[in-house]
């Protein structure tokens, strides 16, 4: 195991704090670099008891733009009520807009 895959580790450690605002703050940065490897981890938090940690976790999969996230992001539609299935498909819609209008770069 490297120093890379260590230091991931340890921040996807802290996606399970009890802390709601650490949660949201590595869902942010995990986003933000759009971290492939950490999506297993993130689909595990879209059934998470905290209905914000779900929104949450549905916006960062959106931003990290991979396909293998798609059917969890699925299910997670298709099993919320009005509300959450609004705002998680608004959100959707607006990151797919991003992400088509941004260039890919991986560094």
């Amino acid at each position: 195991m490297n120093k890379d895959t260590n230091s991931l580790e340890q921040i996807l450690d802290k996606l399970q704090s009890k802390d709601f605002q650490t949660r949201h703050q590595v869902m942010k940065s995990i986003a933000e670099y759009r971290e492939i490897n950490a999506i297993p981890n993130l689909i595990s938090l879209l059934n998470d008891k905290d209905r914000s940690i779900q929104i949450s976790t549905g916006k960062a999969l959106g931003e990290i733009g991979d396909s293998q996230a798609v059917p969890s992001l699925i299910e997670a539609l298709l099993g919320d009520d009005e509300w959450e299935l609004h705002m998680l498909r608004k959100h959707l819609d607006e990151e797919a807009t991003c992400v088509r209008q941004q260039p890919y770069s991986r560094h």
